[in-house]
């Protein structure tokens, strides 16, 4: 890397120096003089400084996935074993996480729960879509989410962290009656278990973050 910039300043530097015009001083005039010597000193220090920075970028990237997007997929690939679905669907979790300050391992969570197959086109006898069963009556009235079809794998997962945030914006933070919210629980003939719905998604894997009370009432990061 040094090596080829280096060629690349040794170039620039002779370019310049030839189209450097000629210095005037006591030598005879009409004698041909030497072009100024140009020091690249003061141009490779920032070079190299900007190298480094874009490593340590680089590093962090690397980091960040290893530790974030990677255990994800790993989550995914078990429900589907569909490496690109998988990728896509971890990043659009995080980035959804990020912009509703929702752990995106508690939206993976509801995510297993309403959708274990992972199958974006699924619809609910109710009438639920997608990945994280949106109710059809919610496409477009989110306005963190550009996009309505909640057939697409984004946009579907932006709508269902929206509404988990308002659920526990809704409920103080309370989790347990978020996620009753977010499930539309009524206890009616169609869903006479659906109490048990903030159990099934506390039970799924990769939830051991949220064991003691205090942090399961406050699933928000």
């Amino acid at each position: 890397m040094r090596k080829a910039n280096a060629g690349v300043l040794c170039a620039t530097g002779l370019i310049l120096a030839l189209a450097a015009p000629a210095r005037v001083g006591d030598e005879p005039r009409g004698e041909p003089q030497p072009p100024a010597p140009i020091g690249i000193g003061h141009l490779i220090e920032p070079v190299e400084d900007w190298t480094r920075t874009a490593e340590a970028g680089a590093r962090q990237i690397e980091e960040a996935y290893a530790s974030q997007v990677q255990p994800l997929i790993d989550s995914l690939m078990l429900l589907r074993d569909d490496r690109d679905l998988a990728t896509r669907t971890a990043v659009a979790l995080i980035r959804e996480g990020a912009k509703t300050d929702i752990d995106p391992r508690l939206l993976l969570a509801v995510m297993r729960v309403e959708n274990p197959w992972l199958d974006l086109d699924i619809q609910s006898f109710m009438g639920a879509v997608g990945l994280m069963q949106v109710m059809p009556f919610h496409a477009g009235n989110w306005e963190g989410c550009a996009d309505d079809d909640l057939t697409d794998l984004d946009a579907n997962i932006c709508h269902g962290a929206q509404i988990l945030a308002s659920a526990l914006k809704w409920t103080n933070g309370d989790l347990t009656l978020a996620l009753l919210r977010y499930n539309g629980c009524v206890r009616g003939t169609n869903t006479p278990d659906c109490h048990e719905y903030p159990s099934w998604v506390l039970r799924q894997p990769g939830m051991a973050w949220l064991e003691s009370p205090q942090l399961m009432a406050h699933a928000q990061r």
